[in-house]
């Protein structure tokens, strides 16, 4: 990967945006609005509630929200909002889901001294949860945890997994989308191909009542470096078979019998987009991404694991020159030859042993052989004696 981490493509990782806090300055709010972290909740009716955790002050940075109970419970002493969510929005409204919401309250025409509030959801803010990985001890160790699995369950829109190297953290950051998580147990998508890694203090971390640990800021920001959780190699592999689908390949006006043909399925390779994306993925220049693609269609049988394509494409692909099916060949039969040493073993022992047994047989055959003759010659020496005998009477 080429210079993964200049400034410029650490920038493109930047998550700040500012004109998400609606009429909000860092420093100067003049629109009356507080944007709290909270945390949705139902009562015993089944209503959905807003419990206020944290508010963003004037620095920039959330705080724990504490209720004064000496003052009623209204206006900026609420802590419980009406309910308001964006339902179109990527993440959940599932009780126990931590996000942003801005709000106001007004006094009452009716009743000063009770207020109105308006309660909006702002999706484009992530409550960013801290996830505080006790078992790893390096950047490295952690990815590795998350490609296998981690026992955990996002309870916001943004999780960063962290470690601690003495009073300092390491973090990367993930989106919902950036994890697939079934039963309690979460790893890196797919399409998770390079983790955006943060250094903080503990006073980056905001703890909450419940235990519950958030980033202090709404943002994360730029990141100081850049991991690639996968190789390459895989990258680009993923990137052409995309390319290659028979859905991409109808898209660009192809029949499905020359989909399944060799040479018009490899001379329908769009260069131009696969090398686009490869530059994307890898932040890389066109012609490093140009030399990624040369070096898998190079060494496209190593790549190819049954499973990738379709049997038929897979046939076609192979196949489409003789170089390529030659090496084809050749790999399958060394992979073949490896995997069933014993069984290759136990059928030369046979073998040997087959050799054996014809050899007897054949010896037996001669000794029989010769057996037979020495008793047709014994017959015939005794019917002449016979004859002999007679002939003198």
């Amino acid at each position: 990967m080429a210079n993964p981490n200049n400034s410029n493509h650490l920038a493109e990782y930047d998550d700040t945006n500012l004109a998400a806090l609606p009429g909000y300055d860092y420093g100067n709010d003049d629109s009356g609005e507080i944007i709290s972290l909270c945390r949705i909740f139902t009562d015993k009716f089944e209503n959905r509630w807003l419990s206020r955790c944290a508010d963003l002050n004037t620095y920039g940075n959330y705080e724990i929200f504490y209720q004064d109970k000496n003052e009623p419970p209204y206006f900026r002493n609420r802590s419980k909002l009406y309910y308001n969510f964006f339902e179109n929005s990527n993440t959940t409204s599932d009780a126990g889901f931590y996000g942003i919401w801005t709000w106001s309250a007004t006094r009452r025409d009716t009743d000063e001294t009770k207020d109105f509030l308006v309660v909006n959801y702002t999706p484009e803010i992530d409550a960013i949860e801290v996830k505080i990985m006790e078992d790893s001890f390096s950047l490295d160790e952690l990815i590795r945890l998350l490609k296998k699995g981690v026992d955990f369950n996002l309870n916001s829109g943004k999780v960063m997994f962290a470690i601690k190297s003495g009073s300092q953290y390491t973090g990367i950051l993930c989106k919902a989308k950036d994890l697939d998580i079934n039963n309690g147990v979460a790893v890196f998508s797919k399409n998770y191909t390079i983790a955006p890694v943060y250094r903080f203090g503990g006073n980056d971390i905001l703890n909450l009542h419940n235990g519950f640990l958030f980033y202090r800021k709404p943002f994360a920001g730029i990141p100081i470096d850049l991991y690639p959780v996968r190789g390459p190699r895989e990258i680009v592999k993923d990137i052409i078979f995309d390319s290659l689908s028979w859905n991409a390949c109808k898209a660009r006006g192809l029949t499905h019998d020359q989909h399944k043909s060799l040479k018009n399925f490899i001379g329908t390779i769009p260069d131009s987009d696969v090398t686009e994306k490869i530059v994307s993925e890898l932040h890389c220049s066109p012609t490093e991404a140009q030399n990624y693609l040369d070096e898998f269609l190079d060494n496209a049988v190593s790549y190819i694991d049954g499973s990738s394509i379709e049997d038929d494409v897979l046939g076609s692909v192979i196949s489409a020159n003789d170089k390529l099916w030659e090496k084809g060949k050749n790999s399958i039969r060394e992979e073949l030859v490896k995997e069933n040493e014993d069984l290759i073993a136990e059928y030369n022992s046979l073998n040997d042993d087959l050799g054996t047994i014809k050899n007897e047989i054949k010896a037996s055959k001669s000794t029989l052989e010769k057996a037979k003759a020495d008793n047709e010659q014994f017959d015939q020496s005794r019917a002449n004696r016979t004859q002999g005998a007679a002939d003198v009477e």
